[in-house]
């Protein structure tokens, strides 16, 4: 499930490049 949410915001890195490293950090505060 995670992986799939993984996908969908890497996916948006065609129009926003910092999409996926925003996403990285949102996980890394989640698990924090």
């Amino acid at each position: 499930m995670v992986s799939l949410i993984f996908l969908y915001v890497c996916s948006s890195l065609i129009r926003n490049k910092n999409g996926c490293q925003d996403f990285l950090t949102a996980i890394q505060l989640y698990k924090g």
